[in-house]
């Protein structure tokens, strides 16, 4: 891991000149995939449920390729008086972003081709974003939201949680932007649908299926800059023509050398002698990423599976004082995932359901046999493998004094983590693991008759049961810790009050 002068350095000397190349094409016939017609303004009757649309399609107001909007997969737009809908033609963001006490900031991916921008710093540009990097294209990357720790901001997959028992700060570095659809930050208030524990909020990276926002259906980028980075990525978005399939499919290789330039202290920040301007080493990376998510809409249902797989090979530089020439860490991990949505479980028009399940597995090999970053030299081992189910169901209940949108979550998870020490031969191997079940409880109380004053409680309890991995730093040998079952209850109390349009 880099030291604080070398990634100070990174920043001052990683300046460099980046071009990308991007195709996109749309659909040759007119009339290959319409648009709905638009549909003049109706009545206000009580809301009925359908099925979301993708966001990419919908339309809001842009800020610097940010756009901060509330999400609701389940339900449309609560109506009312300049509430959501028939306000502000020109900024609907604003209208969404005034909506509702948590709120989350969607990045649009499609918004940054053309661009060599990372995960982390696409994301460093929202408000209360903090991102810590070591320095250098593809290294290690965490994200902090309001201050809070890096392991206290949820990161999920397409709804998928990414933390385990190994670790639960995930490096945003492993990901490239154009593997994803949209990035959704939420701060504070976290969804029951995202699990509605993280005390720093959560990041969803969203892959989206279909045509996108301007109706084309295959995306070729081809890119290069500084430092030795290029990447290749295509992409097909496609739906049949009555739209009740779509699909995602795509492929993408991204890499570099990062031999940049930076200044090394040799280890003594207040002896200035003895610094001198050094090149970075062993700091490459080449990644490939595979794609594929469908959706299958029925009568009353809507079906999503995908997979994603990711193969990354990259060199650990060591510190600035002092770089490694031979250590690495290799990667392969395989996601899959399915979903259900139902906008009207048992026929009850304003009951609608979601409900998934994961399977994680990821293998990862860590060589520094010279003992060029630890205290000595390791060849290990990592295999993890992670699943779960969960299920979220919400009701729309509405009296003479307020409208509630009541919502209910369970989700139940295992992950498992294997160490084996391949220094010393087939060495020994220690194992933890973790399974844990979690219920929520949420409720969106709106009062007045365009719903000015909104107020959410919420309440989350987790009960977790560990048997953590060995301690292997031991002279005697792994030492074992004790399995542990913990509880954590996550109360949380959220209000808005509208009182004007834009305040």
């Amino acid at each position: 891991m880099a030291s604080q002068d070398a990634e100070q350095g990174a920043r001052r000397r990683e300046i460099g000149v980046a071009f990308a190349i991007v195709i996109a094409c749309a659909p040759a016939r007119a009339g290959a995939d319409p648009a709905p017609a638009a549909a003049a303004p109706a009545p206000s009757p009580a809301p009925v449920r359908v099925p979301a649309p993708d966001i990419a399609a919908s339309a809001t107001d842009t800020t610097g390729g940010e756009r901060i909007i509330i999400v609701d997969t389940l339900h449309p737009p609560r109506a009312g008086l300049d509430d959501l809908v028939g306000a502000a033609e020109g900024a609907p963001g604003r209208e969404r972003a005034l909506a509702e006490p948590p709120f989350v900031t969607i990045v649009r991916v499609d918004d940054r081709e053309g661009e060599t921008t990372s995960v982390a710093e696409a994301l460093a540009q929202g408000v209360g974003v903090h991102v810590r990097s070591v320095g250098g294209l593809g290294s290690f990357a965490s994200l902090s939201v309001r201050g809070a720790s890096s392991g206290q901001t949820a990161v999920l997959i397409d709804g998928v949680p990414l933390s385990r028992v190994a670790s639960v700060t995930t490096d945003l570095g492993q990901f490239e932007l154009g593997a994803f659809s949209e990035l959704e930050l939420y701060r504070g208030g976290v969804p029951v649908a995202v699990g509605g524990a993280a005390l720093g909020g959560a990041l969803n990276m969203v892959t989206r299926v279909g045509p996108g926002g301007g109706g084309e259906r295959w995306r070729l980028s081809v890119g290069g800059g500084s430092f030795g980075a290029r990447h290749l990525r295509v992409r097909n978005l496609g739906a049949s023509a009555d739209g009740h399939r779509a699909w995602h499919l795509a492929a993408g290789y991204a890499g570099a050398t990062g031999d940049y330039v930076y200044r090394d202290d040799n280890g003594t920040n207040l002896e200035l002698d003895d610094d001198r301007w050094a090149r970075r080493q062993n700091d490459g990376y080449d990644a490939v990423d595979l794609v594929a998510r469908g959706r299958v809409r029925g009568d009353g249902l809507t079906f999503t599976v995908g997979s994603r797989t990711l193969v990354r090979a990259q060199g650990i530089p060591g510190t600035g004082a002092v770089q490694s020439e031979t250590a690495s860490l290799a990667t392969a991990s395989e996601l899959l995932d399915a979903g259900l949505e139902i906008p009207a479980a048992f026929g009850v028009r304003d009951l609608a359901a979601d409900s998934h399940a994961f399977v994680f597995i990821e293998r990862q090999r860590y060589r520094d046999r010279d003992g060029e970053i630890g205290v000595g030299a390791q060849d290990r081992r990592y295999l993890t493998s992670a699943g779960g189910l969960a299920t979220t169901w919400s009701l729309e209940i509405a009296d003479a004094a307020a409208r509630h949108h009541l919502a209910a979550g369970l989700d139940v998870r295992a992950d498992h983590v294997r160490d084996q020490d391949l220094f010393r031969g087939d060495g020994p191997s220690v194992s933890g693991w973790r399974a844990g079940i979690g219920v929520a409880l949420a409720d969106d109380i709106a009062f007045g008759a365009g719903g000015e004053v909104v107020v959410q409680p919420a309440l989350r309890l987790d009960v977790e049961r560990t048997d953590p991995i060995a301690d292997t730093t031991s002279p005697l040998g792994p030492m074992a810790l004790a399995p542990r079952t913990d509880l954590y209850p996550s109360p949380r109390l959220a209000a808005r009050i509208r009182v004007a349009p834009a305040l």
